[in-house]
């Protein structure tokens, strides 16, 4: 290849790179959601339905184990559980904020 094909294609791969950047910067904080998953065990719902306690296990590449309260996206998220209840759950973080998104009764560990 000759010196004035390595140029454009330098060239090209440059613009390439700018309009995948470009494009990455001009993403909502919606569009950047991560999902986790973990397991745990409700300890507390908020009177309102839009919040729970949970104390949950690790959730890999997000947080440690602990006992958190997590703001549901919507009251039907929480509907049916109760204190006690062990869950598998799913959250969306954004860089504005982490939201439950889906959350299911599981059987106890045994």
């Amino acid at each position: 290849m000759d010196i004035k094909h390595r140029l454009t294609f330098r060239l090209l791969s440059l613009v390439i790179a700018l309009m995948l950047c470009s494009q990455a910067m001009a993403q909502t904080p919606k569009e950047r959601s991560r999902y986790f998953c973990g397991k745990g065990e409700v300890v507390s719902i908020a009177a309102d339905a839009m919040s729970i306690v949970i104390r949950h296990e690790r959730i890999e590449g997000f947080m440690e184990a602990m006992t958190m309260r997590f703001k549901a996206e919507d009251g039907d998220v929480i509907e049916g559980l109760k204190p006690g209840d062990r869950v598998r759950f799913t959250l969306r973080d954004t860089p504005a904020l982490t939201r439950l998104v889906f959350i299911e009764k599981i059987a106890p560990d045994t």
